[in-house]
């Protein structure tokens, strides 16, 4: 019992190891083991990155780039995973990226931004696969497209936009391919309509023959995949 309340009232050792170079890459605080909190640096002796440990092991971190600019503020859970919210950013400090984890995996709402701060893509993650709805944005703030996934690829209703706000086309997905009932709006203000069934529809192929066009890949914005994020 002694023992005990002498461990827990033990006072944090100062520790330092060293570049064989002689620079510092890291240094901080210990109780035993246990680290209590530790600055990394580069080798050109600025601070990579700091993080604080709670007594289970999780931990908060904050990461800067080499030319001493943040880059990501975040957390790790006792299993050294990803966890809860995390924050990126690009240099000067503009965030570029949230991301929301869990166990080491997206879990939960991705944001992705352009360089003047607008949003650029919303995303719904489960255990790091698209899962709910995707938002994309054009850079005047107006929605480029609103994607339902479901287990990783499109499934639901699916809608894009021109950059004036009109709409460009609407449809929905089954297991990652179009099925049923597909709008496409032309810029005269006709609309086309094509019915697909298990990704398929005569009529749309035929229609990309005509126009010389050798996939269906949509001209407006790319098939939604993960490559695309």
């Amino acid at each position: 019992m002694a023992a005990s309340l002498c461990a827990m009232a033990a006072e944090p050792e100062y520790r330092v190891k060293s570049y064989p170079d002689g620079g510092v890459q890291y240094d901080g605080y210990f109780i035993g083991d246990q680290p209590v909190e530790i600055t990394r640096y580069y080798q050109n002796s600025r601070i990579q990155s700091v993080q604080k440990f709670n007594p289970d092991g999780s931990s908060t971190i904050n990461i800067y780039s080499e030319g001493a600019t943040p880059f990501a503020v975040g957390a790790y859970d006792k299993e050294k995973r990803r966890t809860g919210h995390w924050d990126f950013y690009a240099d000067g400090g503009k965030t570029i990226m949230k991301i929301d984890y869990k166990e080491g995996k997206k879990d939960g709402t991705t944001v992705l931004y352009f360089k003047d701060g607008a949003i650029m893509d919303s995303i719904s993650y489960k255990a790091d696969k698209l899962d709910g709805e995707r938002t994309q944005f054009f850079q005047n703030g107006r929605k480029l497209a609103v994607i339902n996934y479901k287990d990783g690829v499109p499934d639901g209703s699916y809608i894009s936009y021109f950059d004036d706000g009109s709409v460009d086309r609407s449809g929905s997905y089954k297991d990652g391919q179009r099925d049923g009932e597909w709008l496409f709006y032309k810029a005269d203000g006709t609309v086309e309509e094509y019915k697909f069934k298990n990704g398929k529809c005569k009529k749309y192929d035929d229609m990309l023959r005509k126009e010389n066009r050798d996939s269906e890949t949509d001209p407006h914005i790319p098939e939604p995949t993960i490559e695309n994020l």
